[in-house]
């Protein structure tokens, strides 16, 4: 169903506010209905899109307002950890049989043994299985769902999406996916609003409404300026009349009495004169203030940096005809790749091919696939690794410890004192009692940007950066530095990313196909 067909509401809300113990409001006052098309849902991580979400599906309660739902709302969230059960008794559990299954997309399971455990699926895998299990529940709240997906299963996603019959509020920031909504609500600093337009009619329309207000902002600016210097023109004037009328005063031999009623009067039109003139410049001041707060801000994240010369000649990592056996020999061919001081290489392959697990291999983790763990691998072949400072940021970011706050885990890596530290923090957007939140409390992208954190605070600049699906969890804006990021380091890089505008920014100059 497209935008101009009739979409009965699925969700009407009715001036629902929604704020945590500590006073934090979230939203407030939010009136509008999600109809039965693709909504998507955007704005900077952080800013509460997963806890409308959670308000929407039930599992909080909104503060104030009404929430009524026509039908089921099911909700698949970024994080879900998966049971101890197989693919195949997953989706029995929530009533599907193979007759349903058939109904997914051509080729939606070719990747994957049902009789596999759920926890031994790729990430990719794991969200296909949730997809199928829900599809056709009701109205979909879509966290982020191409997460991990290869390009022929994102390709397989697009073609579920647009035969969907009921409502789908996608929380996204994947470019292909958004291109399919039939409307946008935008979270931001000036809190939710609905636009009935497609992605690309509203980001035309957002870039218009920033332009306007860029320039009446600056258009404040100028009166405001304006308004100073005439008030300071006003004041001299009336200063040189006042003055002008003392002298011609005093050679006329008026009396000291006359003389004083005189300053008096002076001083009374001079008070005047500043009192209006400042009333002009403190509206003009309030008006630029209006103007610039009107404006919708994406925070984002900001780092120089430090300066170091990679060496270029200096081999970080050597496969030569390598290959490692779990049931059966992972990379079909074996692998043979340099990786030197300068290189920016880029693994490509389907979900299951093996790219997570080369990387954990090149880190020097255990010989391990998704969970599967062989006594005594079978290795052919040769791999050598160098020792060098690495920044290594996992799809699932392992090494965080959840039970930490922000502070307390980069206290443990960054010899700062805690007010240096604190000031380095605000570089990745956590300011003031931000620092004391949690890890396991954070979205996915706030968790990302506090493994960047960790690896350019209060310590060089890493020799290697490695990145699995790194846009997984991160905003538009926060996708942008982080490209601007990758080409500016001179150092190697190796990555793996299915989202093709974020490869082709960061300028990858070599890659492998990894075919499992």
């Amino acid at each position: 169903m497209r935008r101009g067909d009739f979409m009965p509401a699925a969700l009407i809300l009715n001036r629902l506010s929604f704020e945590y113990p500590n006073g934090k409001s979230i939203f407030r006052e939010i009136s509008l209905s999600l109809e039965s098309g693709i909504t998507a849902l955007v704005g900077p991580n952080g800013i509460g899109k997963s806890t409308f979400a959670k308000v929407l599906v039930g599992k909080l309660e909104p503060t104030e307002g009404t929430l009524h739902r026509r039908e089921d709302v099911v909700h698949l969230s970024q994080l879900e950890s998966p049971p101890a059960q197989t693919a195949m008794e997953y989706l029995e559990s929530h009533g599907k049989d193979k007759g349903d299954l058939q109904q997914m997309p051509r080729g939606w399971f070719d990747d994957l043994n049902l009789g596999l455990s759920c926890q031994n699926l790729s990430g990719g895998q794991w969200m296909k299985v949730r997809l199928a299990a829900h599809w056709g529940s009701g109205f979909l709240i879509l966290d982020e769902p191409s997460n991990d997906l290869d390009q022929v299963s994102k390709a397989r996603l697009v073609q579920l999406l647009k035969q969907h019959r009921h409502g789908i509020l996608l929380i996204s920031h994947d470019r292909e996916l958004l291109e399919l909504c039939d409307q946008v609500l935008e979270f931001s600093n000036q809190g939710l609003e609905k636009f009935g337009l497609s992605w690309n009619e509203y980001l035309e329309s957002r870039s218009r409404e920033r332009s306007r207000l860029e320039e009446e902002l600056q258009q404040a600016k100028i009166e405001r300026q304006r308004v100073g210097q005439s008030r300071q023109q006003a004041l001299d004037r009336q200063n040189k009349r006042n003055r002008r009328g003392k002298r011609q005063a005093e050679r006329g031999g008026m009396p000291k009495i006359l003389l004083g009623g005189m300053k008096r009067r002076a001083q009374a039109t001079t008070g005047r004169v500043d009192q209006e003139t400042s009333e002009k410049a403190d509206t003009a001041v309030r008006v630029a203030f209006e103007k610039f707060s009107a404006q919708k801000v994406e925070p984002v994240m900001y780092l120089k940096i430090a300066e170091f010369e990679p060496v270029k000649g200096k081999t970080i990592a050597c496969a030569t005809d390598f290959n490692i056996r779990f049931a059966d020999w992972l990379f079909r061919p074996n692998l043979s790749f340099t990786l030197r001081g300068d290189s920016r290489l880029l693994i490509r392959g389907k979900n299951g091919s093996g790219k997570s697990t080369l990387f954990r291999i090149l880190m020097g983790e255990e010989w391990d696939r998704d969970g599967e763990q062989a006594a005594v691998p079978e290795q052919r072949g040769d791999l050598q690794c160098a020792s060098v400072r690495t920044l290594y940021l996992d799809q699932k970011l392992a090494r965080l410890d959840p039970k930490l706050t922000i502070l307390e885990y980069l206290q443990k890596g960054a010899d700062l004192p805690e007010t240096e530290l604190r000031n380095e923090l605000a570089m990745f957007l956590f300011h003031g009692d931000q620092v004391h939140q949690k890890i396991e409390s954070l979205s996915g992208g706030e968790r990302l940007r506090v493994a960047l954190a960790e690896g350019f605070i209060g310590r060089p600049a890493p020799e290697l950066i490695v990145l699995d699906e790194p846009t997984n969890n991160l905003d538009l804006f926060n996708a942008g530095f982080l490209e601007g990021l990758i080409r500016a380091y001179r150092g190697a890089v190796l990555m793996a990313s299915h989202d093709r505008f974020f490869v082709e920014n960061c300028a990858m100059s070599s890659s492998i196909d990894l075919v499992g």
